[in-house]
């Protein structure tokens, strides 16, 4: 049985789940902003070709290790030290993956250039799908990994080049990085917030145990509870 606090129903890992929350939310909040954020200045970031900004990597690296560990603060150090590798090394494995295929000439063999411009975001959303599956435990987060990354993918290939006066590559970017954020900030709040009613055995306010109470008001917060 988890150790409790005297005198109180709530357990020392019920106060930690609310922290992860906490800590899940803002920082799922401050990468969406920042992602939403820079999209307008995308073009002063990127340079030529489509690529994207080197500091893409180390903000992933960041969220993705401390989401990681709110989901599972015992094992999430492994997916989350997967999103460190990945994102610390985003520059050689992305740039030299491009490199590769230009040098092997798989550009200059008639790939629609349509599909050489979104070919950057398949490859980054593409590599991050296995530490997001990794980290949430859960299939649905892998899909909505891989729906925002055919959908960034779709928008620099064939879709409009601007919208609302932003570059379709800035909105690519954001959407790369909400899709992340946001699927694993979902499995923190999934795995911490009480979503499901306490079950008959607890009070519903607080969540203090009351098995073999014969009262129905709750001893610890005073709320009146139907008797199991």
């Amino acid at each position: 049985m988890p150790d409790r606090h005297p005198g109180h129903g709530r357990s020392i890992i019920d106060d930690l789940r609310d922290e992860r929350l906490v800590v899940g939310l803002i920082v799922a909040v401050l990468v969406t902003a920042a992602a939403i954020a820079q999209a307008p200045f995308f073009g002063y970031l990127a340079r030529g070709p489509v690529i994207l900004p080197l500091l893409q990597g180390p903000a992933v690296a960041i969220y993705g290790f401390v989401l990681a560990m709110c989901v599972h603060p015992r094992r999430g150090w492994v997916p989350g030290g997967l999103f460190v590798v990945l994102g610390a090394t985003l520059p050689a494995w992305f740039f030299g993956s491009l490199m590769l295929l230009d040098a092997a000439g798989v550009r200059s063999t008639g790939m629609p250039e349509a599909l050489w411009e979104c070919l950057p975001f398949a490859l980054t959303g593409a590599m991050f799908i296995v530490p997001v599956w990794w980290a949430t435990g859960r299939r649905w987060g892998a899909v909505v990994v891989l729906l925002t990354t055919a959908f960034a993918s779709w928008l620099t290939g064939w879709g409009p080049p601007e919208l609302l006066g932003v570059t379709a590559h800035g909105v690519a970017v954001a959407i790369l990085h909400v899709g992340l954020a946001g699927t694993l900030c979902a499995a923190v709040i999934e795995r911490t917030w009480r979503i499901v009613p306490p079950p008959a055995q607890h009070c519903m306010e607080c969540g203090y145990p009351r098995e073999g109470l014969t009262t129905s008001v709750c001893p610890e917060c005073g709320a009146s509870c139907p008797r199991s």
